[in-house]
C-alpha cells in the first residue's frame, strides 16, 4: 500500500527488513518481490545476507540495453527491445532507476 501511495509522487521506498537468518532461499524471494514492487533497498541484519540481498539487486544485461535504450538522446518515441513495447515518455523513470541500480549492484554478466 506504501509503494501505491509514495511511488506515484516521487518517493522511494526501502524494503523492510528480513529477520530469519537460515532461510537464503526465502530471502531470495522476498528481495524479488520487494524489486518487483518497486523497493530500492533493504537491509540486512547479518553478513550472511548481503551476498543474496546485493546478487538479486544486481541488473540484469536485457533490462540495462532497455533502460540504456530508452534513455538514448536518439531514441524514438515508441520501439521494441527484447520482445517488449518501449516508450521513453512512459518508461524514463523506470530507465533511470535501472541505470542508478546498475551503478551501485553492476549487471549480471558484465566483465
Amino acid at each position: 500500500d506504501l509503494v501505491c501511495i509514495f511511488h506515484p509522487a516521487g518517493y522511494r521506498l526501502s524494503a523492510p527488513v528480513f529477520e530469519r537468518l537460515d532461510t537464503p532461499e526465502v530471502l531470495a524471494r522476498e528481495v524479488e518481490a520487494d524489486l518487483q514492487h518497486g523497493l530500492i533497498g533493504k537491509t540486512a541484519i547479518h553478513p550472511a545476507q548481503i551476498p543474496v540481498i546485493e546478487g538479486l539487486y544486481r541488473v540484469c544485461r536485457d533490462d540495462y540495453e532497455m533502460a540504456s535504450a530508452v534513455l538514448a538522446p536518439d531514441a524514438a518515441a515508441v520501439f521494441k527491445r527484447c520482445e517488449t513495447f518501449c516508450e521513453p515518455t512512459t518508461h524514463r523513470r523506470w530507465a533511470a532507476g535501472v541505470l542508478e541500480r546498475a551503478q551501485v549492484f553492476g549487471v549480471q554478466g558484465a566483465a
